[in-house]
């Protein structure tokens, strides 16, 4: 337990953001390499069977956005609980998030079984896709709500300090997936529920897991019905706080809908296929600097709860200098060695050139995000939800849904390519703007949520 403090409160500040983020960047990276193995599985058992994985996916978006909700809300909150020295109200976060995360979850696995049919409908499946397709949600709709319980409590062991069993868990899941998934696919020859069935039971080996370190005293915190809380305003912050993450998830989904749409329309198979290919390849950036951001947030959120003024602002200006320079570094590598890198997914000629010369413009956009990326989890780390609100609409939202319907009009699928790159620049200077407005208040520990800490 001291341990975990220790980390927070008094390791160097570059050792304690890393000694968080590090973990972090690891299991998001092994997530992202479970991804492309497991869609490369279901991907052998043809065309429709890839097609169900895609229709489902809003499902696996939508669960592991109200995960990161409740996970990001409640540990923004429990690392100022600590930053006070008042860990039994930080108890009280963890237990009500837990059953809170229980609840939603098999509130939204009823509701799927209910209306699977029409579900399945509207996200687009047809005829020849919609029984793979169902097959395929029966057995997930159970990995969501495990999914939710695992992105909460994964959240939340980051908040107190202990990153690297959050690590463990995300790894004994995804790592579970990867030997399970041909086993049930193609040794038991369940096909498409085989994928399902093994993703499922991995997330609530994953459950069982985190479970087991706030029931049985490994963690600092624990979970208890005995800690759970009546209190409105506990649920409140950690909503409020939570939800800009919420909206973060859902609008990334929606961008890589409409720029996979406009891809299509605007340069056929070739635009889609160059489009896809570096969205995948840029996403292993996008994990590390997220890791990063993730390993500063209970850093910031324990020094601001406890008054430790440079400290908090040496965690913020580490983060956003070593953020920049990973992107930086990160541009570099893909720039000489872009053509190497790609031609791994074994594209057409056409498709090379493509993805080299949209990469350029995605890595600009990425050096970008780096700094608004770091500014909006400084705003969640601290409570501030309107601001952090603020900033996870525009990204994907504000500043890229206009630019997705007007640029590629007047540029074809340069204007594709240009979409994210404008949506960025335009982010940047909200979030400076926003940011200059507040730094003095913000790094003067002056400017609290309205309602303060709840309980």
């Amino acid at each position: 337990m001291e341990a975990c403090i220790d980390k927070l409160e008094k390791l160097p500040v570059p050792q304690a953001i890393m000694n968080m983020a590090i973990p972090s960047i690891i299991g998001l990276l092994v997530m992202a390499i479970y991804n492309i193995v497991d869609t490369m599985f279901v991907a052998w058992l043809g065309t429709e069977a890839t097609g169900a994985v895609q229709i489902i996916y809003p499902l696996v978006v939508l669960s592991g956005a109200i995960g990161i909700t409740l996970g990001i809300g409640g540990g923004s909150l429990i690392s100022r609980l600590l930053g006070k020295n008042q860990p039994e109200r930080a108890n009280k976060v963890v237990s009500s998030v837990f059953y809170v995360s229980i609840g939603v979850g098999l509130s939204l696995t009823l509701f799927g079984y209910l209306f699977l049919n029409p579900m399945i409908r509207i996200l687009g499946a047809t005829d020849e896709i919609a029984p793979f397709a169902k097959d395929y949600a029966s057995f997930l709709l159970f990995a969501a709500a495990a999914q939710i319980i695992n992105q909460s409590l994964s959240n939340m062991l980051r908040a107190e300090g202990s990153a690297k069993i959050a690590m463990v868990g995300m790894l004994s899941g995804a790592i579970l997936n990867i030997i399970l998934d041909p086993i049930f696919i193609f040794g038991f020859g369940l096909g498409i529920k085989g994928a399902a069935l093994a993703t499922t039971i991995s997330q609530f080996v994953s459950t069982a897991f985190l479970v087991y370190q706030f029931t049985s005293g490994r963690s600092m915190l624990k979970i208890s019905k005995r800690y759970i809380c009546k209190e409105k305003s506990l649920y409140h912050s950690v909503f409020t706080v939570g939800t800009p993450s919420f909206f973060r998830q859902i609008l990334t989904g929606l961008s890589i809908i409409l720029i996979n749409n406009a891809a299509v329309l605007y340069g056929d198979a070739i635009g889609v296929a160059a489009v896809g290919i570096v969205l995948r390849t840029m996403m292993i950036i996008m994990y590390v600097i997220m890791g990063l951001s993730q390993g500063f947030q209970p850093v910031a959120g324990y020094s601001h709860g406890s008054g430790n003024l440079s400290r908090l602002k040496e965690s913020f200006y580490f983060t956003l200098k070593a953020s920049f320079l990973i992107a930086a570094f990160s541009g570099i590598i893909f720039y000489l060695f872009g053509d190497i890198i790609y031609s791994i997914y074994k594209p057409e000629p056409e498709v090379l050139a493509l993805a080299i010369r949209a990469s350029n413009y995605y890595l600009f956009s990425l050096l970008l995000m780096s700094i608004t990326n770091v500014i909006a989890t400084y705003y969640q780390a601290l409570g501030h939800a309107k601001n952090a609100f603020i900033l996870s609409i525009t990204r994907q939202g504000i500043a890229f849904v206009p630019a997705i319907m007007l640029l590629p009009r007047f540029f074809g699928l340069s204007g594709v390519i240009f979409t994210q790159p404008v949506a960025d620049i335009i982010t940047l200077t909200i979030s400076t703007l926003l940011f200059l407005s507040t730094e003095k208040e913000l790094l003067s520990l002056k400017l609290e949520p309205k309602k303060g800490l709840p309980l």
